[in-house]
């Protein structure tokens, strides 16, 4: 689990991002893992055609059964 502080690159900017291997990324619009989230498995290369661009605050990566 990690939070995206204010100091981060990737606060207010992710846009895509690629997953190795049987894992899952769930997104969530507000800190401490609170508000909307998006749960994803596969690669996305553009959350903005998601309807989640730059809303990323904190976000969760679990390994999932193959």
């Amino acid at each position: 689990m990690a939070e995206i502080t204010t100091d981060s690159p990737l606060y207010m900017n992710m846009t895509s991002f690629s997953i190795q291997g049987s894992y899952e990324v769930r997104l969530f619009d507000e800190i401490n893992f609170s508000g909307t989230d998006r749960d994803y498995r596969e690669d996305v290369r553009s959350l903005f055609d998601l309807g989640f661009d730059d809303r990323a605050m904190s976000y969760t990566i679990e390994e999932i059964a193959p």
